[in-house]
């Protein structure tokens, strides 16, 4: 009984996908024992956190109807080449 459970459970990608996020991590984090540090924190949020606030922005946008998001691709991809090359 347990053993179907699992097997469905793997059966989908997103559990699939989040079982190799989680095991990835394990890994890197036995490699490198400052994976988990707050530095390394710190760095991952900085490098993030513009991405993370647009994406928050068109979400908002999505759920509330406003624009068709199809035409914001090239945008957010030229925003994505900057801040790669700001941070080189």
């Amino acid at each position: 009984m347990e053993l179907t459970g699992i097997r469905k459970a793997l059966s989908k990608n997103e559990n699939l996908v989040a079982i190799i996020i989680v095991a990835i991590t394990i890994v890197i984090s036995l490699i490198t024992p400052a994976f988990f540090s707050l530095e390394n924190l710190f760095d991952v949020l900085q490098a993030c956190i513009v991405n993370g606030i647009l994406a928050t922005a068109v979400l908002l946008v999505l759920i509330s109807g406003g624009i068709d998001v199809s035409c914001l691709d090239s945008y957010f991809q030229r925003l994505f080449d900057y801040n790669a090359a700001e941070q080189s």
